[in-house]
């Protein structure tokens, strides 16, 4: 899941120019362009070792979505290369004297690419593809940098490796009938690399266009104890005297010399996802969970020297939880650790300051849906929630987290006040909450809750004159509560709709809401009994608060020609502009109103999968988009 923050500009569409316009004195007539400003979260739900240190020690980069994010720490700015067409699942940096920030990101489809290409320039300097299919899952340089090991998430599944600057593919085999997660050239070679996945664990030699595997050799250990079945490998280090590190499903660490096992040590309570060698140690990342009653402290991220012994934990400092998964750690030469997390979280701690928090570099949704978006009425903030169950409040001026609640419920809608001190959080088991936000105390505290229908609560919107709340449910249901005394009382509902209201706008006066039907329909109804209007001429005096309708005349032309009604997912209208979200991951920009189909408009690409959310924010110049369920 991710969140796509563009900028509005009056620029020429392809301006790099970071100034934004007056929207209020824009010229009419004339579409305004959109440049993407800045990604909430990462890519960590699903994948691993996929966050990187540049060259510089200053920038990193990460996946989110369909976008690789370059992001400067100092500076708090992000570049981006979007030239993939689907979700990013892998990535490998290169910064060696040959080639400096080089990078080589792969994608998932039929036909997944792999794209190498410059982290400073953003320029793209190779595409491969053609032998691997439905995506690829792990990446890596060679030492000298000439050379590009892939692998595919394609049954059988495929190891590749490529002279990726002439765009070559130098040789190809399948590594196993079973899942591969990790393939990872050895220090000081273009010739030998090492592949662990499903009971799997291969060591490999390039000898011309041909791969030569050996098979992992399991006998008694050197420490006498009795000898292991082969377990299920996650990830993979390197150490001296070719020395090899897996890390394991169970949590624990084989040591391999050549391909013969050493030892094992018991370096974590869950899976390690994560390991990454550098100046003569070796970082570990895994999931750990803290069992019922236990109170037993969660390290998740641990820092070992060669010989494996008193792995020493890493403070994180995150609140307080029973399950903290690492799936991606990177360590520099000036002893920082990056650590990816599943919850979509990227912070940086410093190991040579007893590992200290120093940043969280970015935060974002976890696994799940995400569908739920509000602007602030007066601010430049918005609040997200999503199936992972948490409610966050963003600061588009600090391009940060000012608030982050799990609410204990997966989150399906949410709607902000006209005040901007109370939201309404919809939820997928059809319960409505009432929250209070408090800016200067950065709190989230319940007011009152209810539950009137059994599914989820499509949309949520609070009256104008500050006295009703509306929400609508899957099974086509709408609700009218009075809450003026912060408290949810049911005064009115709606039944009879054919189909699930997925969007709803208020009339200027409080008396109308306008709803928009998953079977296209635009209905009226009068608040709060429930009444529709059918009378035309009733209908065309209504002044809309807001318009959020995929549906009407104004907006015919937001649909293209000849295209499935289920196309366009979300709309929103300021001044002059109505944008669109759509199921190609796009964003489009129409003028307003936009009466005759196929209308001219500007389309631009963050997201890989799904839009389901749009809002411009109050001030009319930064628009938020929502990206939905990335997995694949």
């Amino acid at each position: 899941t991710s969140i796509g923050l563009g900028l509005l500009s009056a620029a020429h569409e392809n301006s790099t120019t970071n100034e934004a316009v007056d929207l209020e004195n824009k010229p009419r007539g004339r579409i305004v362009d959109l440049e993407l400003e800045h990604i909430h979260g990462y890519r960590g739900f699903d994948c691993r070792d996929n966050l990187f240190y540049l060259a510089d020690n200053e920038s990193i980069v990460y996946p989110a979505a369909g976008t690789c994010v370059v992001y400067h720490v100092r500076r708090g700015t992000q570049k981006f290369y979007k030239k993939h067409t689907d979700d990013i699942i892998s990535m490998a940096v290169y910064n060696g004297e040959k080639y400096g920030n080089i990078v080589a990101s792969g994608q998932i489809g039929e036909n997944p690419t792999i794209h190498i290409w410059n982290a400073q320039t953003r320029e793209t300097l190779s595409v491969l593809s053609g032998k691997h299919k439905r995506g690829v899952c792990s990446l890596s340089f060679s030492t000298s940098g000439n050379l590009l090991l892939s692998v595919g998430v394609d049954a059988p599944y495929t190891i590749a490796v490529w002279r990726w600057k002439e765009g070559i593919n130098v040789a190809c085999t399948i590594g196993s009938e079973e899942r591969i997660f990790r393939a990872l050239f050895r220090p000081n070679s273009d010739t030998h690399f090492v592949t662990a996945g499903v009971k799997h664990l291969k060591f490999w030699s390039l000898a011309g266009n041909t791969l030569v595997e050996k098979k992992a050799i399991i006998t008694k250990t050197t420490d006498g104890r009795r000898s292991t079945k082969m377990q299920t490998m996650l990830s993979i280090a390197f150490g001296l005297e070719d020395r090899t590190y897996t890390g394991s499903m169970t949590g624990l660490i084989f040591i391999w010399r050549v391909n013969t096992l050493e030892r094992t040590v018991t370096a974590h309570a869950g899976p390690i996802f994560s390991m990454f060698s550098s100046d003569n140690c070796i970082v570990t990342g895994a999931k750990e969970k803290r069992s019922l009653g236990s109170t037993r402290a969660l390290n998740p991220v641990k820092i070992w020297d060669y010989n494996m012994e008193n792995g020493r934990p890493i403070k994180l400092d995150l609140p307080q939880t029973d399950t903290i998964c690492a799936r991606s750690v990177c360590r520099n030469s000036q002893g920082k650790i990056l650590i990816g997390l599943k919850t979509s979280d990227i912070i940086e701690v410093d190991d040579k300051s007893s590992g200290s928090r120093l940043a969280s570099l970015a935060f974002g949704h976890g696994e799940g849906q995400l569908w739920a978006l509000s602007p602030h009425p007066t601010e430049p903030m918005f609040a997200t929630g999503s199936y992972d169950r948490n409610l966050v409040i963003w600061d588009m001026s600090t391009k940060g987290l000012v608030v982050k609640r799990d609410m204990g419920k997966e989150i399906r809608s949410v709607s902000f006040d006209v005040e901007g001190t109370s939201l309404a959080v919809g939820f997928k088991d059809g319960q409505i909450s009432l929250v209070q936000f408090s800016k200067e105390k950065k709190e989230l505290a319940d007011v009152d809750k209810t539950r009137e229908r059994n599914a989820a609560i499509t949309c949520i919107r609070f009256s104008p004159d500050k006295k009703l709340l509306v929400s609508s449910s899957d099974n086509c249901c709408i609700d009218f509560f009075d809450i003026q005394q912060n408290q949810l009382t049911r005064i009115g509902y709606v039944t009879h709709i054919d189909d699930a209201v997925l969007h709803i706008d208020w009339s200027t006066n409080s008396e109308y809401i306008r709803t928009t039907t998953a079977g296209y329909q635009a209905l009226v109804f009068r608040a709060p009994i429930g009444e529709e209007v059918k009378n035309h001429d009733e209908i065309e005096k209504i002044v809309w608060d807001s318009w959020t309708s995929t549906i009407g005349d104004d907006v015919n032309g937001i649909w293209p020609k000849d295209v499935k009604k289920d196309h366009i997912n979300c709309a929103h209208a300021v001044s002059s502009t109505i944008v669109t979200g759509d199921d190609n991951g796009a964003v489009n920009l129409f003028k307003f109103p936009c009466p005759e189909p196929g209308a001219e408009h500007k389309t631009f690409y963050g997201h890989s999968d799904n839009v389901t959310n749009v809002r411009f924010l109050s001030n009319e110049r930064y628009l938020v988009s929502l990206g939905g369920d990335d997995c694949w």
